[in-house]
Parts: C-alpha cells; structure tokens; sequence
C-alpha cells in the first residue's frame, strides 16, 4: 500500500512539473487588442477581414476586438469607464493597443442629415436642401460641438488606456467622402463638394488626435494622407454618388481595399515582429532543465526506495 501512495506522489510531482511548463508556454501567446467603431470591427467586410485582424495575423498574434458597431468618442468613454474585469485584464496584458475612435462623431451629422437621400426617390429639391443645411451656421455649430466634445473625450480615452499599456497606437481618420460631388445643373442641383466639407471637420478632428497624442509621447499613424494619396484603381470607400442616375451611397466604411489600405499603412508605421514559435526562448529553461531535472529526480527517489524495500523484504541468513 505504501508503495501504490509512494508511486502516486511521484506522478503527480511530474504532472506538477508538466503542468508548470504547459502554463510557461501558454503566457507566451500574445494579442493585441482594438478599440474603435465600425471600421476597426471590419463592417462590411467581416471581422477577419478587417485591418486589425490583418495587422494582428502579420504579427502572429492573436486579436480580441472591442471596436463596436457606430460607437462614438462619447460611448467608448463610457466603455472604458465603466470597463468589464475582462475588458481590463485584456488592455493590460496585451502586447499592442489599436486605438480608431471619432469617426461617428462626426459624419453621423452628415449621415443622419442625407437620410432619405438614398431612397431612389430623391428630386433635386431634397438635394438642394441637403446641401443648405450642411452650409448652414446652425450645422457648423454642431460640427464645433462634436469638436469640442472629442477633445474632451479623446483626451481621457488615452489617459485611461495609457493608465493599463504604455504600447497605444493610435490612426488619425480618414475622409469617406473624399471626392464625392454632387452637380447636375439640368436638373437644377448646384455643385456642392460633400469631400469638401467633410474634410474641414475631418483635419479638426485629426488635429485633436495628434496634439493629445504628442502630450502622451504617441505619434499616431496617418491613414487620413494614405487614403488621400491613394490613387489606384479600386474603390477604398463606399460612398459614392451618381447624379447620371441620381444614386447615392453615404456609407463611410472602407471596403476591403480600404481595409487593406489601413493595414499597409498601419504596417509600414509599426515595427512588425516575426511570429514567434511556441515555445518562446524566455521559456526554454522549463523545457531543458526543470522536466529532466523533475523526471531524473523521480527516478532516483524511486530507486533508492525500492531498493531499500527489497533490503527490508530479503530475510537475513543464518551463519
């Protein structure tokens, strides 16, 4: 009976050690993870086609995504505010933080104020006051509100997140409606550039983001130059409008070319380490010394325990 509880106590010491090495290798899998609207989650595209998964299978990491479908600076704020354990948990040990936020803050004025537009029902009236109420006083007071508010809020997104990770990258927007013109004289539309317009508001905003990145030793990545440069032939955005037809599309998401886009953009930014082989070298000492050292001290301790039960067991002669 003492030797099945001896021989017991010998396997579990090995599945000790076993298991220390199996925990070893296991914190050696690193992610990053991704704050941001829609575009980071990768709408339109899915989630594994998104710049952020991309950027992640390049560095051999794994990702876990935050970003939510229309946030805002105002609702990531909240979020990080009122963070869940895991969300948390999840900033600190990751190896990167991807930080995209303010989109929605404001081109979800432009979006909500060309709802109906793109009915197929749309005259050159309805155009016509679009396009007023975008030149109007009382809309570019909303535009500097929303300014003024992502300020605020921007601000204290990266104090939270550099509070959990000094590794924050941080991407400026990008213009969805670079280039979208509406202009049909016939038809009694007058030229108005919506890229224009957006694009005014849109260098406002990245200007909040560089000038609270410097004061936080982040240089954030330029996608909205990368998607103003860009002059190949693919379409990185969705928007677009089509006064042959009178159609129009004022969905600001990238398509996968945009999302490729990004992520070369974010790539040549970042230093892109080689995917790590499990096991990673910091652990290679479990490996080589602490299973053969456990394994060759079993085997010893069992041996010379044995050995001393069969001395104990072989009867003494008589002389």
């Amino acid at each position: 009976m003492k030797t099945k509880f001896f021989l017991l106590g010998v396997i579990l010491f090995c599945g000790f050690a076993v298991g220390s090495t199996r925990s070893a290798f296991a914190d050696n899998i690193k992610n990053i993870a991704a704050f941001g609207d829609s575009i980071t989650y990768g709408y339109g595209v899915g989630e594994d086609n998104s710049y952020a998964k991309m950027f992640a299978d390049e560095r051999g990491r794994g990702l876990i995504n935050y970003a939510v479908n229309g946030l805002d600076s105002a609702g990531l704020l909240a979020l990080l505010r009122d963070a869940e354990q895991e969300r948390i948990e999840a900033v600190k040990t990751a190896e990167e933080v991807i930080l995209y936020i303010g989109a929605n803050d404001i081109l979800s004025i432009i979006s909500g104020e060309a709802a109906g537009l793109e009915d197929g029902n749309t005259d050159a009236d309805e155009i016509n006051g679009f396009v007023k109420r975008l030149k109007s006083e009382e809309m570019r007071g909303r535009f500097r509100q929303a300014v003024s508010g992502f300020e605020n809020n921007f601000g204290e997104i990266l104090s939270i997140l550099k509070g959990y990770n000094e590794n924050i990258t941080v991407l400026t927007l990008y213009n969805p409606y670079d280039g979208i013109i509406a202009d049909n004289p016939i038809l009694g539309i007058n030229r108005f550039n919506l890229g224009v317009t957006a694009e005014e508001w849109i260098e406002k905003m990245n200007a909040v983001i560089i000038e609270k990145c410097a004061a936080n030793g982040i240089t954030p990545v330029d996608i909205f130059s990368a998607f103003g440069a860009y002059d190949g032939g693919e379409k990185i955005a969705e928007a677009y409008v089509d006064m042959t037809t009178m159609s129009f599309d004022f969905d600001p998401h990238p398509t996968l070319k945009g999302q490729e886009l990004i992520f070369e953009t974010l790539k040549k930014a970042c230093v892109i380490d080689p995917p790590a082989p499990p096991p990673d070298g910091s652990n290679l000492w479990v490996l080589f010394i602490i299973i053969p050292a456990a394994v060759l001290t079993a085997a010893t301790v069992t041996f010379f325990y044995l050995k001393k039960r069969k001395l104990r067991s072989t009867p003494l002669k008589k002389r």
